[in-house]
């Protein structure tokens, strides 16, 4: 939401004019757990997520309290994914954690930090940490699992239904291209295919993200 700061107007100089931010840390651990962006499925993914990919051969839509994400397309860009751009930073621990059922082909759940990408690939008999050839082999596509990332640094950590399955400790070395950062989540990319429902995705940044700044100047009549 919106937080509404009166400025003097004095402050104010012809030109360029700079802000400055400035946000107190949490003042309990349970704060700092809290989640920073959080989707239950069931309806379309809106703001603060964003839509990627092609829409005439990939399908999302509402399967009762989940979300269908399928990529079908096997052309250049054809892929179904929705990205939160929060500021994510590669020295700070980022938390992504999907709740998903795979239904063929696999599908993502992605962090860009800025600095490294971070992909687990989730197919219907195993997990996969993509670039770094480490996986994990189990029957996913039997239910719904809640998978966890956590990544730092060059460090990572995949977790299923909170136990340890990738260790990912100095693996993360994939650049991530033009210094994008945020979580994703959706289906494959060409010329491979994907189905996934997913119940949730919820992320957890220790920075701040601020999405807009507008001024608003009122002239008096003289």
């Amino acid at each position: 939401g919106w937080l509404d700061y009166p400025v003097p107007s004095g402050l104010l100089k012809t030109g360029e004019n700079n802000l400055e931010f400035r946000l107190a840390p949490p003042q309990t651990a349970e704060r700092a757990e809290a989640w920073n962006v959080v989707y239950e499925g069931g309806e379309i993914p809106a703001h603060p997520w964003q839509r990627a990919g092609t829409v005439d051969r990939c399908v999302t839509e509402r399967r009762d309290d989940s979300l269908l994400i399928a990529d079908r397309g096997v052309q250049g860009g054809d892929y179904a994914f929705f990205n939160y751009r929060g500021a994510v930073t590669a020295d700070e621990e980022v938390v992504a954690e999907a709740r998903v059922k795979p239904m063929s082909g696999w599908s993502s759940l992605v962090v860009e930090n800025g600095v490294h990408y971070g992909e687990i690939q989730i197919f219907t008999d195993r997990i996969r940490a993509r670039h770094c050839g480490l996986e994990y082999r189990m029957d996913a596509g039997a239910a719904f699992h809640t998978y966890r990332y956590v990544s730092q640094g060059t460090d990572f950590k995949v977790y299923v239904d909170g136990v340890l399955r990738i260790d990912g400790t100095n693996k993360l070395a994939q650049p991530v291209h033009a210094g994008r950062r945020g979580v994703g989540f959706g289906a494959a990319n060409s010329p491979n295919v994907g189905e996934a429902l997913w119940k949730s995705v919820k992320v957890r940044i220790p920075t701040k993200t601020l999405h807009d700044v507008a001024l608003a100047i009122k002239y008096e009549r003289k």
